[in-house]
């Protein structure tokens, strides 16, 4: 009977390992209904006209929600999005699924990583020092998005969006599937940065770094409207 028992023990342990699966977030960038790319002129829902020169964001908090509901974190996984064309692609790690329902994120970083030190990392840790900074201070911590280009009539002003501050720490849930390729199981979520700039009046010049202008509603579109 030990014996019996033993070998389903180490049946059940080989079933479970075999259904881990490595997960892979691919973001598809567009501006509008045209594939995203820096410094193309587009316009937001009011008219108004702007491009995009840099846009930064971070991504954390990673959840897959799977199997009825259950939630399975991607511990310590922190992603700096630099869209640059069509697609960016970031391998998340294993989990044990069947079927994906859902993924959930937050824009920025969690308190109290957020107040850290950004040296403590290494060169290429998504957390670490960059060029130009994604970090704001010890107190304010990091800047979960930054947007800048030129906006205006003949896109002939300068525009800076830099949201932060851990109240506008924002999560997302977007329902989704996975489809296996490569023997990978990859998430897709179209992001459309044309509406980071939704109802936002951007025909003069904006320059908002901090936590409840312009730079908000950047954050908040981000959450309600992008993906």
């Amino acid at each position: 009977m030990k014996k019996i028992i033993y070998s389903l023990a180490i049946l059940l342990a080989t079933s479970s390992l075999s259904a881990q699966q490595d997960v892979q977030l691919n973001i598809k960038n567009y501006l509008g209904s045209n594939v995203y790319q820096k410094n193309t002129a587009s316009k937001n829902n009011l008219g108004h006209d702007f491009d995009i020169k840099r846009l930064e964001y971070y991504m954390s908090q990673i959840i897959l929600i799977h199997d009825g509901g259950q939630l399975d974190t991607f511990k310590n996984q922190y992603l700096l999005v630099n869209p640059s064309g069509a697609i960016d692609s970031f391998n998340l790690g294993q989990k044990t699924f069947t079927n994906i329902e859902a993924i959930q994120f937050s824009l920025g970083v969690e308190a109290p990583t957020n107040n850290g030190d950004p040296t403590q990392y290494f060169t290429g840790h998504p957390l670490a020092p960059k060029s130009p900074s994604m970090h704001w201070g010890w107190s304010a911590g990091y800047r979960f998005i930054a947007v800048e280009g030129k906006c205006g009539t003949g896109l002939t002003q300068n525009y800076e969006l830099h949201g932060l501050w851990n109240a506008n720490y924002f999560s997302v849930r977007i329902p989704v599937s996975g489809q296996s390729i490569n023997n990978k199981t990859v998430i897709t979520l179209n992001a459309d940065y044309n509406k980071i700039f939704h109802n936002m009046g951007i025909n003069v010049g904006v320059i908002a770094h901090g936590v409840d202008d312009e730079d908000l509603e950047a954050l908040q579109n981000m959450r309600d409207s992008v993906f």
